[in-house]
């Protein structure tokens, strides 16, 4: 993996962001980590695993065109729902059910109790800078793992309880929002699995609430259409 200082990195990215295709390639190098990180999760043979390494790779240079440095958002959180929606696109059309870890099963859990203590301590929905300094998990980490609430999800056989936000919404809904893209699926955690406002949403995605609510609205058409 290239090593590179922060300073040197910040203005890659904001070359990046102006179109240099030097700087992207030489991100996509220093990201590479990330994408195998992300690829290890899903069980998968030799084959298959460099085929899921590739389209993880298809995922961060979407990220990598679409990424705004100066927006304040850390790329590796930005990152992460490109990478496993490409992934995850990859599996479904593959005929593969996509499976959680127990680990991560139990992390899942962990950290829906954690929001749900803090929502009772603040009175509010909290935000994820909250989450974070809470529950001692990254943003990527949180981000990561309420990637898991719209994974078409298999949980292990013998893990106590079961994702009850999961448990009576229909398969086809799930199929639907599996298929949105990355900046939808994550307004639909925020506005439906976090009871975040558009306010709160347009402030974790560093977008506009008009945007959300044009975005929301586009996507409630299209979930409303597909069902």
């Amino acid at each position: 993996m290239e090593r590179i200082d922060e300073k040197e990195l910040k203005k890659l990215y904001q070359k990046n962001y102006r179109g240099d295709p030097e700087a992207r390639n030489r991100l996509v190098s220093i990201n590479l980590p990330l994408v195998y990180a992300l690829a290890r999760r899903f069980p998968a043979d030799r084959t298959e695993f460099d085929d899921i390494v590739q389209e993880g790779c298809i995922g961060l240079i979407k990220a990598l065109h679409k990424y705004d440095p100066w927006k304040g958002t850390k790329f590796s959180t930005y990152a992460v729902p490109y990478i496993l929606g490409e992934i995850r696109a990859f599996l479904r059309h593959n005929g593969h059910l996509l499976k959680v870890s127990r680990s991560d099963y139990e992390h899942y859990r962990q950290l829906l109790r954690n929001i749900k203590e803090l929502e009772q301590k603040l009175g509010r929905s909290p935000r994820v800078e909250e989450i974070a300094e809470s529950s001692g998990l990254s943003k990527e980490e949180i981000v990561s793992l309420l990637e898991l609430q719209h994974a078409v999800l298999s949980t292990p056989e013998n893990a106590a309880g079961s994702f009850s936000e999961q448990a009576d919404t229909p398969f086809l809904l799930k199929q639907s929002i599996n298929s949105l893209p990355p900046r939808e699926r994550q307004i639909v955690i925020l506005r439906y699995f976090l009871a975040k406002s558009q306010q709160e949403a347009a402030r974790v995605l560093n977008i506009s609430q008009a945007h959300v609510s044009r975005l929301e609205r586009a996507l409630l058409k299209k979930l409303k259409e597909q069902l």
